[in-house]
């Protein structure tokens, strides 16, 4: 009971902490079922309302990592240049989230795909790699 009290304590921790992001951060959520769509807003949005400074990262969240190259090579093309920008799949920026607000966390996600590998590795039998067949 004492370690379900603790998630439920956890998940409300980063519900404000998402919250805050919502209300003070500046962070935007734009939808679109069409990726030229999102591009052609976010390049305008980056001429009228750039970074105040020139060495400060874009957080970007993205679905796919085919998105993220589009993106990229589109802003390139329309902007001149597309650099310091920081690509995040939704997972993952959930993850660096939940390490800035819950102590003691590990730097890999349980489902990262270098902790996940070596999860499935053990369940290859080890008899499949012998010369033995």
């Amino acid at each position: 009971m004492v370690a379900l009290a603790e998630k439920s304590r956890d998940f409300i921790i980063c519900l404000a902490f998402l919250t805050f992001l919502l209300l003070i951060a500046m962070f935007y959520l734009y939808q679109s079922n069409r990726l030229e769509s999102l591009a052609a807003l976010f390049a305008g949005i980056q001429r009228v309302r750039p970074l105040e400074s020139a060495l400060a990262a874009e957080q970007i969240v993205v679905q796919s990592q085919g998105m993220r190259r589009y993106l990229s090579v589109y802003l390139a093309r329309e902007l001149g240049v597309a650099a310091n920008l920081q690509f995040s799949l939704p997972a993952g920026l959930t993850w660096q989230l939940m390490q800035k607000l819950i102590p003691d966390i590990p730097a890999l996600s349980p489902f990262s795909p270098e902790v996940m590998r070596w999860r499935l590795f053990g369940f290859v039998p080890q008899r499949a790699f012998s010369d033995d067949l």
